[in-house]
Formats: C-alpha cells, structure tokens, sequence
C-alpha cells in the first residue's frame, strides 16, 4: 500500500511541476526571440519569478519594490520559507530582507512604488558584500566610473561600485537614470548576473596619466569583427605597391572618458555642427557650391608629438586625421580633415570661422605647434534623408600617419555619438 502511494505521489509531483512549466513559459506576450527569454526561462525554472493570472509577465511593466524583493531574496537564500496564515503574499521575504540587512525597516514604506534603480542598486550593493567579496574602489576609480556616467557623482559608492562590477548597465548617452524605473524584463537580466558572474560586463577601469586616458589602454575588436566594410577596404600603397596604411583594429569609446589620447593628438571635445550654424551656411561662392548645406563635425584636440621625426615639420598637421561617419543606416562615410583659407573658400567665411572657434587651424595644411589647443572640422556628405546628423550613430577618428613616428596606430578610434553634443 505504501509502495502505491509513494508512485502516486511521485506521479502527481511530475504531474504539478510540468502544469507549473508550462504556465510559467507560455506567456501570451513573451517570444523565443525577445532577448530576455533564455533569462526568464532559468528564473521561473527556479521560482524566482512568475507571471500574472492571465497568462502574461508583463515585460514592460515597472517593476515594483516587493516584486524585486521576492525575486533578489527567492535568489539568493538557500533556505525557503512558507508564507504564514493572514500574510500579503510580498510579507515573508521583506522580513527576511531586513533580518538579512539588505534593507532597512523604514524602506517598508517603498511597498507599491516602482523601485528605482539607485535604490537598486543600493540593496544588491548589500546583497553582494554579504554574498561576495567586492574590492573597493580607489578614490580615483571613483572618479573614472563617475565620469562615465554624468548624471552619478563620485559620493554614490554603491551605485557606481553595482555599475562597475556589470550587474547594472549605464545607457549609450552616458547615463545611468537613477531615478528612473527597471521594466520586469530588465529586472529578469539584473537578478541573472547577481547570480551568475559569467553573466556579468565588468567596466574596465582605465588609469589616467596626468588626467588623460591613453585609447591603446581601452577594449578593442578587430576590424575584421565589424560589418564596416568600407573601412576594411580602406587601404593605401607606397610607390612600389606595398601597403602603406591599413586598419587594424577598432578602439571602443564615447565622450565621457575625454580628454583621451589617440595617435600624436590629445582629443579634447567632438561636436556635431548643423548646417545652419557653419560659418559657410549659404556662401554662394564657386569654393563652397554645394557644401554650404552641409553638416559638419567639429574636433577639438592639441598635439603632443610631431607628426614626422625628420627635423622639418615641428608641430603637427590635421590633415593626416581622417574622420568617418557611420549612420544609423549603416552606411559609412570617410571625411578629410582640413583648414579654410582667405583665398580658397573666401574671405567672409574665414573671418565668420575665426570668430567662431578663435584656435580653428586655418590655411589648406595648417602646422600646429606641440601642446596648443586647436579646432578642426570634417565636412560631412549632403544631409539628405537619412544621413544628417541627427542620424549619426558612430564617429570614427583614423590617424592615417604610417612613418617614423612612435605613436603612428593603425588602430581607429570609434565614438558613439550619443554622447557627442550638437552645438546650438
């Protein structure tokens, strides 16, 4: 008899876990291909999240303080524990939070609200010292990691230290919107990488030298790893056909980290430049037809190594950086770096450019001296559809220079131009 009940029993148990299976994975609003899926297959595989009554999880539904609670406690205790007689259902696993200290009695008042993601990132901060050990940060890493993200300062040790370690990403505008909201889909990702390091995209902490962070020190992909093929092909030949300049490699970065050095320059500041706002919008003359509506962007650096170590040239000439602009489309375009002169472009807009950035390297191959602080522009195609720059998505910087210099790279150094401001 006890042996039939012990099989019953077991049958039933087999029976109860696969109906529970399959209503937790048959969201009626959760595909195979959405990219949180195989995150929310291993948590609700594991109870630590479930869906709704009506067959939904509600990816893009605010996530709200108990909600995220259950999740982190369900996740990170070994020992689980029955919801008592008369209890809301969010009530056993504040306690336990508490009684762990991952949060504090008074954030009992949070109940019902959408939590944000400092509180966030505060209460796994907590989990994670107490589950983990989680190297503090030198006050000049707390630097580097607060001038990544430009709305955290340097004081918010937890937020930036949750950031750091990769269980909360920052946004490709460079910021972190910490008052703002996780969906329940982001939140799936968030409790996966608490549980899972392999999950985790650690920020690599780059040391600055005399406040400057040298590009060859940040991540980078071969180009052979990208789908610029424009780039790939860019190739120049000595006279007797050897290769003179050939990409390498791809240098990820974005404005937050500026100032940065890349090849012999010191990259200060981009800028994107509307049409309208050049100083040759709507210049009629021969030099500029069909340019003065054109948009541009705007590099701001100084040099700190000459561009030739044959004793002639003793600054460094702007015409040997290249800027490539890659839309939103995908297409590619490859810009050339020059200085306006009184006599090719006009007297007019060399007078409106020096007005307007008073260190522009004028003249068509203008010599700056070492450590001196210039502006230079690259002229982009005609901004029709598609391809003003509103629909920037990367800019490339390329130092073209392949002679005697130490720094020459054949490394390129790729902007994300959300973080590039539009000068008004």
């Amino acid at each position: 008899m006890k042996k039939i009940i012990t099989v019953f029993i077991t049958i039933l148990l087999i029976f109860s876990f696969s109906v529970c299976y399959a209503a937790e994975m048959n969201f009626t609003d959760v595909k195979t291909d959405d990219w949180f899926y195989k995150n929310l297959q291993e948590l609700t595989e594991k109870n630590i999240i479930a869906g709704y009554t009506d067959e939904t999880f509600k990816p893009n539904n605010a996530l709200k303080f108990e909600e995220f609670i259950k999740m982190l406690v369900v996740a990170v205790e070994e020992e689980p524990f029955e919801r008592k007689e008369g209890q809301e259902w969010y009530q056993g696993y504040i306690e336990k939070a508490i009684e762990s200290k991952y949060i504090t009695e008074e954030q009992k008042s949070l109940i019902s609200q959408n939590i944000d993601r400092r509180t966030m990132a505060e209460i796994l901060y907590n989990v994670l010292t107490e589950k983990e050990e989680i190297a503090a940060y030198t006050d000049e890493e707390l630097q580097y990691l607060s001038d990544r993200l430009t709305d955290v300062n340097k004081t918010d040790i937890k937020t930036l230290t949750i950031n750091a370690i990769g269980v909360i990403s920052g946004y490709p505008d460079g910021t972190f919107k910490p008052e703002g909201t996780l969906t329940r889909a982001e939140a799936v990702a968030v409790i996966s990488r608490v549980i899972d390091t392999e999950l985790r995209n650690p920020v690599k902490i780059v040391a600055r030298e005399n406040g400057i962070i040298n590009a060859e020190d940040l991540e980078s992909i071969s180009i052979e790893q990208t789908d610029y093929e424009e780039l790939k092909n860019y190739i120049t030949y000595n006279f007797d056909k050897s290769i003179d300049y050939k990409i390498e490699n791809v240098i990820k970065a974005d404005t937050s980290i500026f100032p940065i050095k890349y090849g012999g320059l010191v990259i200060t500041g981009i800028e994107k430049l509307p049409a309208e706002k050049a100083p040759y919008y709507g210049d009629t003359s021969i030099a500029w037809s069909g340019h003065d509506g054109r948009d541009a962007i705007v590099i701001h650096a100084y040099p700190i190594e000459k561009s030739n170590d044959n004793g002639v040239t003793t600054g460094y000439w702007p015409g040997v950086m290249k800027i490539a602009v890659v839309y939103k489309s995908n297409n590619i375009s490859i810009l050339q770096i020059g200085g306006f002169t009184e006599t090719y472009g006009g007297e007019q807009v060399y007078n409106k450019t020096k007005e307007m950035f008073p260190d522009f390297a004028l003249g068509t191959s203008p010599i700056i001296e070492l450590n001196r602080q210039f502006t230079t522009m690259a002229i982009c195609r005609e901004s029709s559809e598609g391809f003003g720059i509103e629909n920037i998505d990367k800019i490339i910087l390329m130092d073209t220079r392949s002679y005697s210099s130490s720094s020459s790279t054949s490394n390129v150094l790729e902007i994300d131009a959300k973080g590039v401001n539009e000068i008004k």
